[in-house]
């Protein structure tokens, strides 16, 4: 039998201390308590305990091995829903009416624990935050009511948004004439374009209004949807979160049916230069298809611009096998015919790729792409091209998007947006 300290030389050598420390991107308010879990490597839970202000420090004693850490602010019982048995990939869901009264914030990381360890965690919003004001409403209205769709009904703990999608219900009311709500905030729904739905209650009927913005929400931005039922547009000054990106302001007049009030991109006067996505003008003898082959790149995606223009999302023949870090440094000094400044995908362009090439299409798109001598896009369930500027990346087939790890390596595709135009 060993003695106590051959037990004591044990546990020391088996086990490592671990000690969590977060701050927030801006260094904007982190909301306590703080939940946090720890996963093993085969997505067990291993630990789930609360952090209950910022002067109390979490530590604890592991076994040596790779862990999953992920922790979230503003993880309220009265707004989500945790499974009983969670696993890393298992989600927490987002109760009736599908939007909560604090923002969430969360993060996570990949820990290899072989001595100990401090780990500082970044926490980030994962939601989108909305505010609404409806002016010119008819004095007899008893109530004004509206549904955001499509939101996403969970988020994992690993950092991946559930695909199932549902509705926000919000309830408006009435101030100094003007119905408002908000802000609530909800888990975007990359995958489409936002849809409003509003609701005014009257004696004897109830109207409904219909409004499509012409894009998805995305996370960590705030909306402020102002409308008016009389006189066409109206809007209710800015709506800025400290810490969060710079508001999104969107006025609309109220009308009835589906995306009958579609946000469009404005057509230029005749003789000006058409709106530039990217940063300057390509001049060519021909317009340039979608989902074709045009001098040394991949058109994907292309909209019209004007007369005789379109905005094209290009995407360059070759690509890289590398880590994060220095992908996003090679796309700096990436060229090509003279091209410059070029980006990686997107979030939500990643998403519409993934829907895009299922199936024969990415067959045949790679087939087109090495008739061109360029590179194949790669589908396998261990592949992953970067986007969301380098801090995310996707996988085509398994149809997810996730943080990365600073030690994985990732494809890199350089994207570049530009306007098109006849000579």
């Amino acid at each position: 039998m060993p003695d106590e300290d051959e037990e004591t030389s044990a546990t020391e050598t088996s086990e490592c201390h671990l000690q969590l420390a977060v701050r927030s991107t801006d260094e904007v308010k982190i909301n306590y308590p703080l939940s946090v879990f720890l996963f093993d490597d085969t997505g067990e839970l291993v630990l789930q305990t609360e952090v209950s202000d910022a002067e109390t420090p979490f530590t604890h004693s592991l076994n040596k091995g790779e862990y999953i850490l992920s922790a979230f602010s503003g993880l309220s019982e009265d707004d989500f829903t945790l499974p009983l048995e969670p696993l890393s990939t298992s989600y927490l869901s987002i109760k009736e009416p599908m939007n909560s009264r604090l923002p969430l914030m969360s993060g996570q990381s990949r820990i290899q624990l072989k001595q100990p360890t401090e780990v500082t965690l970044t926490l980030s919003y994962v939601v989108s935050a909305l505010q609404f004001s409806f002016t010119g409403i008819p004095a007899d209205a008893t109530e004004v009511s509206l549904q955001v769709s499509p939101v996403s009904t969970g988020y994992s703990f690993d950092g991946n948004y559930k695909e199932d999608t549902d509705a926000c219900s919000v309830s408006c009311s009435l101030k100094e004439n003007v119905w408002t709500a908000g802000p609530v905030y909800v888990l975007p729904s990359t995958w489409s374009k936002a849809h409003l739905s509003i609701t005014v209650t009257r004696p004897g009927k109830n109207e409904t209004y219909s409004y499509t913005y012409a894009e998805s929400l995305s996370p960590g931005q705030p909306y402020n949807f102002s409308g008016s039922y009389s006189e066409g547009v109206s809007l209710e000054g800015n709506f800025e979160i400290e810490g969060w990106k710079p508001a999104v302001d969107i006025e609309f007049d109220f009308s009835t049916g589906d995306d009958s009030d579609t946000e469009q991109p404005e057509e230029p006067e005749e003789g000006e230069n058409p709106p530039l996505s990217g940063d300057g003008v390509l001049y060519a003898s021909s317009l340039p298809e979608a989902n074709s082959i045009w001098e040394d790149y991949y058109v994907w995606k292309t909209e019209p611009a004007g007369n005789n223009a379109v905005n094209a999302i290009l995407i360059a023949p070759e690509q890289w096998y590398e880590l994060a870090i220095d992908g996003m440094e090679r796309l700096e000094t990436y060229e090509i015919n003279g091209l410059t400044d070029w980006r990686v995908f997107t979030e939500t362009e990643a998403r519409e790729l993934i829907q895009f090439l299922q199936g024969a299409t990415i067959e045949s798109l790679n087939e087109l792409l090495s008739q061109a001598s360029m590179d194949q896009i790669l589908y396998t369930k261990e592949e992953r091209y970067l986007c969301a500027e380098g801090n995310k990346s996707f996988c085509l087939k398994t149809k997810t998007c996730t943080n990365i790890g600073t030690k994985t390596n990732y494809y890199l595709r350089p994207v570049k947006t530009v306007c098109i135009k006849l000579k």
